[in-house]
């Protein structure tokens, strides 16, 4: 595997790891689940709604 390639776009429930994790882009951190309208670039809620209405 390749995990350079696909970084993580946020981190959540980092109130719950456990101390060992090291997490090196603190700016992108959830403590609990975020709210995709929030978060989420519009291109991807826009991807995101045309999936579900085509299934």
């Amino acid at each position: 595997m390749k995990p350079k390639l696909f970084p993580p776009q946020a981190h959540i429930f980092v109130k719950d790891k456990d101390p060992w994790i090291n997490i090196a882009d603190k700016n992108i951190c959830y403590d609990e689940m975020y709210d995709p309208k929030i978060a989420w670039p519009k291109e991807s809620l826009d991807r995101y709604k045309e999936y579900l209405e085509s299934n």
